[in-house]
């Protein structure tokens, strides 16, 4: 019988180059379908001593209180109830261009006991996301405090935002006076435009006390996650050649 000549197979270069491409061309279509989109995205920051009635300081971006001209940005500096300094920074997600989200840096100062409650919130926020898709959603806070320090990242696919508004992506509480840090994340479905809130309560005792902070709530972007999606395929692309 005639010999069959053995099937002629593409060396493995030219496989693994082929293989390659179909990831990067897989890695570029995800970074376009997530890609973050312009969006006209309202921030609001509020400061509120609970032992008053109503809520003491609301600020808009560019508004009455706000003494930072920048555009998605809010600086207050003042008293609210028994916190007579505040010095309080919002950014929103234009002015974040390291994260997609939100960032609420704060010193607050009071001679008596009380609880102030701030909030930041930015609504109509457009991630680029297919509708309903399940998003993961990032807190960071840390900061150092001479009474009780609780905080919490909401997200409300109804785009309304808010204290006690949307469900919690991450929250904590100090344990006691001093330096404090945590992390949290959850995936959670947001369709756009959804809003962010980050929520901080600070309690000092009778004799007063400061309290400062840094908190941000994001959402990695797509950028990221493509890279990291690569990184797992090109482990994928190693292990094929192992196998060759």
């Amino acid at each position: 019988m005639e010999a069959k000549s053995p099937r002629w197979r593409p060396p493995l270069k030219e496989k693994s180059m082929k293989f390659l491409k179909s990831l990067l061309a897989a890695g570029a279509a995800s970074m376009l379908a997530f890609a973050p989109m312009a969006s006209q995205a309202a921030l609001t920051l509020t400061l509120d001593d609970l032992a008053t009635g109503g809520v003491d300081v609301i600020v808009l971006d560019n508004g009455a209180g706000d003494a930072f001209a920048l555009a998605d940005v809010i600086t207050y500096i003042g008293s609210a109830g028994s916190f007579n300094i505040n010095v309080s920074t919002g950014l929103g997600d234009a002015a974040t261009p390291a994260l997609f989200g939100l960032d609420l840096n704060s010193v607050n100062t009071s001679l008596a006991a009380g609880t102030l409650r701030l909030t930041l919130t930015e609504t109509d926020l457009n991630f680029g996301a297919p509708a309903a898709s399940s998003l993961l959603f990032n807190g960071l806070i840390g900061g150092t405090t001479t009474g009780n320090v609780s905080w919490s990242l909401l997200v409300d696919d109804n785009n309304v935002g808010g204290y006690g508004v949307g469900t919690v992506a991450m929250s904590g509480a100090t344990a006691a006076p001093g330096a404090f840090a945590n992390t949290g994340a959850s995936y959670l479905t947001a369709t756009d435009p959804f809003a962010l809130t980050l929520v901080v309560d600070i309690t000092h005792g009778a004799s007063g006390g400061t309290t400062s902070f840094d908190f941000s709530g994001s959402i990695p972007e797509p950028t990221s996650l493509a890279l990291i999606s690569l990184a797992l395929l090109g482990a994928g692309v190693a292990s094929r050649r192992r196998k060759a």
